[in-house]
């Protein structure tokens, strides 16, 4: 429902008052061309959004017999992908200290990304059952997306070596009840990805350090 709805939306905030009056047959590539210089000052991924719902249609009609062949030739633009930011050694040990003057849960949170390499959904499904402080171990064996806990990247868990730091802020927390380490309740309800990411955002602004990028 909430792709239809998507498409709806593109239809009727772009495509409807570009195209709306012509009639399918005679919506050439030199209209595709007005419609990307109309979205010029849009992002690519915009753009492309509204250039795949025009192919959709279009390739809809010809496959119900509305049109005999496709009209247009519709090639997306380049989207690069951004890249990820990193801190420098200097900036992480900065970003430790707001997080670690923010709270036990950001401090933690940070340790892991930093110091264990997790990611996002990692962190969030990381549960007791996966430590071994004795030995100074992590299994990373599961990750967390929109509320559903599927494999890690890669299909595979993998082990993680424990530093010194993160084995104690792991155990100054160990009381907390529930299955996850990172929860709120005292343990009772799971920790969402929208609150770590502010967690993680506000504390690299506070150091004047870019939010674009993770910890991971």
């Amino acid at each position: 429902p909430s792709g239809i709805a998507a498409k709806e939306t593109i239809w009727q905030v772009h495509l409807l008052p570009m195209l709306g009056t012509k009639r399918l047959d005679v919506i050439s590539t030199e209209c595709v061309q007005h419609v990307k210089q109309q979205l010029i000052k849009r992002a690519p991924k915009t753009v492309n959004n509204v250039l795949t719902v025009l192919s959709t249609l279009l390739k809809k009609a010809v496959e119900w017999g509305e049109l005999e062949r496709l009209p247009c030739v519709i090639k997306l633009l380049p989207n690069p992908k951004k890249t990820m930011g990193f801190h420098d050694l200097d900036q992480y040990e900065r970003l430790l200290t707001v997080a670690r003057n923010r709270g036990t849960d950001v401090y933690l949170m940070v340790l892991a990304g930093g110091d264990a390499g997790l990611r996002l959904g990692e962190i969030i499904a990381l549960e007791w059952s996966d430590l071994d402080l004795d030995r100074r171990v992590l299994t990373v064996s599961r990750s967390e997306w929109r509320g559903q806990v599927t494999s890690p990247k890669g299909g595979r868990s993998r082990r993680v070596p424990l530093t010194v730091a993160l084995t104690e802020a792991l155990k100054a927390i160990r009381h907390l009840r529930g299955p996850r380490i990172f929860s709120r309740d005292d343990g009772l309800k799971a920790v969402a990805r929208p609150l770590l990411r502010k967690w993680l955002s506000r504390a690299q602004r506070t150091e004047g350090l870019s939010d674009e990028g993770g910890i991971h």
